[in-house]
């Protein structure tokens, strides 16, 4: 029986090439070139976020500078930081991922953690003269706390059936601690003793920070998803100035005496190398 030889067709077979190539290709899109600038919003609580100079800009900054990448900072009042992100064409929000379960943005937007901010008591060492001592929040119930309306810890104030005299600017704190009306203000560390000095530059001392912080929470770089391929960009860039000693310098120029926070310093260690993954505090 003869066997019958078939040729191939050089057409079918480029079709077929061209279609392999299709199919394999088709899906994989050019790589997203990087900015040569990017915005980022934030709001006004210095040090921790300011606009003029703060840990939050400086470590942004020095992260993107790392990448060759610019930054411009935009200031906003908190209820419209999340607004300018689609209204002024914001790359990315400085805060805190607390922010998002309050504003219900978890799904909209990818945390990367860059700061450890913790909240003290701050009181007159006249009226503390042991020092603010305390095992939870119900332990200080017999105290007038003084906090910011609209702050972060009220759902922990709400846990311990505690109400506090509410304030809308965290500066008339000192100024009500002073006067004898409260007992106690609650602020982020490093921005209770700015806003005493602001207030008493020359009896700031007469004021005392309580040891153990009420509450420790994440300071956060928000991506949303339209910046989410910038996310391994920041990471690879905080990586490096962890490394490189940029980070612990920023530190040291917000805590001249050395004393960097034990949570901060777990923080370095665990982002110098990639990827960078943000630890979940406890809720308040």
């Amino acid at each position: 029986m003869a066997t019958k030889t078939i040729k191939p067709n050089s057409d079918l077979l480029l079709w077929v090439v061209l279609l392999l190539n299709t199919l394999l290709f088709s899906g994989m899109a050019p790589a997203q070139e990087l900015p040569h600038s990017v915005t980022i919003s934030l709001t006004h609580y210095p040090p921790i976020l300011d606009v003029k100079g703060s840990v939050g800009t400086d470590i942004a900054t020095a992260v993107f500078a790392s990448q060759g990448i610019k930054v411009q900072f935009h200031q906003y009042p908190i209820p419209r930081i999340f607004w300018a992100v689609e209204r002024d064409n914001i790359d990315a929000v400085l805060g805190s991922r607390s922010w998002l379960k309050r504003n219900q943005l978890s799904d909209e937007y990818i945390p990367v953690q860059v700061y450890r901010p913790q909240f003290y008591f701050y009181g007159l060492k006249k009226n503390f003269p042991d020092g603010i001592h305390f095992n939870e929040l119900s332990d200080l119930k017999d105290k007038n706390i003084l906090y910011l309306k609209g702050g972060a810890l009220a759902p922990l104030f709400k846990k311990f059936n505690i109400q506090p005299y509410l304030v809308s600017r965290l500066e008339q704190s000192p100024y009500i601690i002073k006067s004898g009306r409260q007992d106690l203000f609650i602020a982020l560390g490093l921005a209770g003793w700015d806003i005493i000095k602001e207030a008493y530059p020359e009896e700031y001392s007469e004021f005392i920070q309580s040891e153990k912080p009420v509450y420790s929470m994440t300071g956060d770089i928000l991506f949303p998803k339209k910046s989410q391929y910038m996310v391994s960009v920041f990471q690879k860039g905080l990586a490096e100035i962890i490394n490189n000693g940029t980070y612990n310098e920023i530190m040291l120029k917000y805590y001249p005496d050395g004393k960097i926070p034990g949570d901060i310093r777990q923080l370095m260690k665990a982002s110098a190398q990639l990827p960078v993954e943000a630890q979940e505090p406890d809720s308040p």
